[in-house]
């Protein structure tokens, strides 16, 4: 949902700064570096943050499982 939203206000600032008459070399800087696409770009670091946290999360408790599931099996 972050990614979305970033890529649509990037596209639509980019596509004003084109109709604007800005020169091309400089579009993309100057459209990643608006308030509202900076904003945007930061909540999709942060959602990517979290995501990674959570997948690393559910591996250690996977770990954790395998890990008491050997040790039960240990003790038989």
């Amino acid at each position: 949902m972050a990614e979305k939203e970033y890529s649509i206000a990037l596209a639509q600032t980019i596509l004003k700064l084109k109709l604007d008459g800005n020169p091309v070399g400089m579009i993309d800087k100057v459209a990643k570096g608006d308030s509202v696409v900076a904003k945007l770009k930061y909540q999709l670091d942060i959602a990517e943050a979290v995501m990674k946290a959570c997948k690393e999360s559910m591996d250690n408790v996977r770990i954790a499982i395998d890990t008491y599931r050997s040790i039960l099996t240990w003790q038989r």
